[in-house]
């Protein structure tokens, strides 16, 4: 799957970090990453029994799960799981962890408009319906909240949308911010275990 930030990106960004380790006792730890010091993309990551917190440059959040929190990322070393790693969230920077995705709702309107026009092939005022759609409705597809209200305010005599779907249909996507500090989170913690080893 496509994240708002590639692996590719988050490594190119912390290219220069080192690891700190700035506390190590038991389930209470505390790790920085930073360039020499730089605020430039720096984070931290600080655990305490049954948590864990990602705070720095790039926004803050507080995941919570199981005792140790490092056993529960470790997973595959490199790997990111945002949707369940999301549903242990207890806290979320104010930037998000998801965000409306106006080509994801666009899409999923459209889907909406061909399985009508497959339904109903012999419609005479097809092409003068998907204009009209166009005009009044996408056109606002940008606005998160103006295309619902052009959406509920059109009149869909033809029963083209199914909006009691609207609600249970993912149409937003995983905050840039969000997708960096779980590759942070990852990362951090495979330094961590490199410099344990050794």
């Amino acid at each position: 799957m496509d994240f708002a930030c590639s692996k590719e990106r988050f490594e190119l960004d912390i290219k220069d970090h080192s690891l700190e380790i700035l506390k190590d006792d038991d389930l209470y730890r505390h790790l920085k990453m930073s360039r020499n010091g730089s605020c430039s993309y720096h984070f931290y990551i600080t655990t305490w029994p049954g948590y864990l917190c990602i705070s720095g440059d790039m926004g803050a959040f507080v995941f919570s799960r199981i005792p140790d929190m490092f056993e529960f990322f470790r997973g595959n070393r490199g790997d990111i799981n945002p949707g369940y790693w999301g549903e242990k969230l207890d806290a979320i920077s104010k930037s998000g962890f998801m965000e409306y995705d106006s080509d994801r709702f666009e899409k999923y309107i459209r889907d909406q408009i061909e399985e009508w026009k497959e339904a109903n092939p012999n419609h005479k005022d097809v092409d003068d319906i998907l204009e009209e759609i166009d005009n009044t409705v996408l056109c606002y597809v940008d606005n998160e909240h103006e295309i619902f209200s052009k959406l509920y305010d059109y009149d869909d005599e033809h029963g083209i949308f199914c909006l009691d779907d609207l609600s249970s249909w993912s149409y937003k996507s995983y905050t840039f911010r969000y997708i960096w500090c779980l590759y942070a989170i990852v990362h951090a913690i495979n330094l961590y275990d490199k410099t344990k080893e050794s």
